[in-house]
Formats: C-alpha cells, structure tokens, sequence
C-alpha cells in the first residue's frame, strides 16, 4: 500500500472518531467528565498509531507541493506558519484548556485575540498545517499535515454550530461580532 494511503486511512479513522465522537448525544447520554475522558481515550488511541506509521514512513513516496524549493513562497510559508504557532500560543494562554473551553457554559464579549478570530486555536493550528502541506516534497508529509489543516477547519464550523445550539442567542452575538478567518 502506497505510504500516503497508509496515512490517510489512519487521518480517517482519527478524524472520524471526532465526528462520531463530537455528537450531542453521546455527550448528554454520558455525562460531561465520562464523555471527555472517553473523547480523549478514543483520540488518544487513534493518534498513536497516525504519528508512529507517518515517522516511519515520513519523507517517502510520491511528490508533494514541495514549495520549500520556491524562495519567495519559502519565506510567506514560514511566516504563515511562525503566524499560526502565536494564534496557538495566545489561544492557550487565554483559554489554559482550550479543548474544553467548550463545556463552558456561558459566552462572553469578544476580546483580545477573539477580536481577530474567535477560533483562535483551531485557526493557529490550521495555519501552521497549511504551510506544512505547501512546503513538504513529499505527499505522504503533505497527507499527514492536511490532515491536521482539514481537521481545524472543519473543527471551527463543528464548534460554532454546537455552540450555537447550546448558547443560542448570546453565542449568534459573538458570531456577528467576530470572524472565523483572521484580520
């Protein structure tokens, strides 16, 4: 089997234990602190795997975009990427558990970084993601960090819709005032 495969079938399993996982359902069924150590357990399983086939298998294959060859595209890349680590690093600060901050109960005012996007966090991951893709030579590195840009991108909508059904009114307000994608 082809090594980007190998990493993509192992990127569908994770990426779909978060879908499958990420239902209200199950949430409300189990319980708050149940689900997540649940959520976390499944994640953490699932990933394992995906990092262990991709060091193994990482610089192999078929070409990728290979951008890092491109000096000026090199250099936007890098600060995408240097961009994206900040987004993270301030999303952690603001927010010591991110990954939670959605069982908290109450919306509050955009500010700070959430002037800018209020998914910080997942926009700083996708941006440094993004820039891995376009700078790799290799697909099977181009698979393994697409699947982190798809995950947080499509972890914003996920987490905006569920919190809009859970807030409602409150967190429509935050969505009006504020932006998915930064600046």
């Amino acid at each position: 089997m082809a090594p980007w495969l190998q990493v993509l079938l192992l990127w569908l399993l994770f990426g779909g234990s978060h879908l499958f996982l990420g239902k209200r359902w199950l949430r409300e069924r189990m319980g708050k602190w149940p689900y997540t150590v649940l959520f976390s357990t499944v994640a953490g399983v699932l990933f394992f795997p995906l990092v262990v086939v991709y060091v193994q298998l990482r610089h192999t294959g078929a070409p990728g975009f290979g951008l890092m060859g491109v000096e000026w595209a090199r250099w936007a890349l890098y600060a995408l990427s240097a961009l994206g680590v900040v987004f993270v690093t301030v999303a952690s600060i603001r927010y010591p558990w991110q990954p939670n901050r959605a069982l908290v109960e109450h919306t509050s005012a955009p500010w700070g970084i959430t002037k800018i996007t209020r998914h910080a966090h997942f926009v700083g991951f996708a941006m440094w993601a993004i820039a891995h893709t376009l700078l790799t030579p290799f697909l099977v590195d181009t698979v393994f960090f697409g699947g982190f840009a798809v995950l947080s991108i499509a972890g914003t909508y996920t987490q905006d819709k569920k919190l809009l059904k859970r807030r409602g009114a409150p967190y429509q307000q935050l969505i009006d005032q504020t932006s998915v994608v930064p600046f």
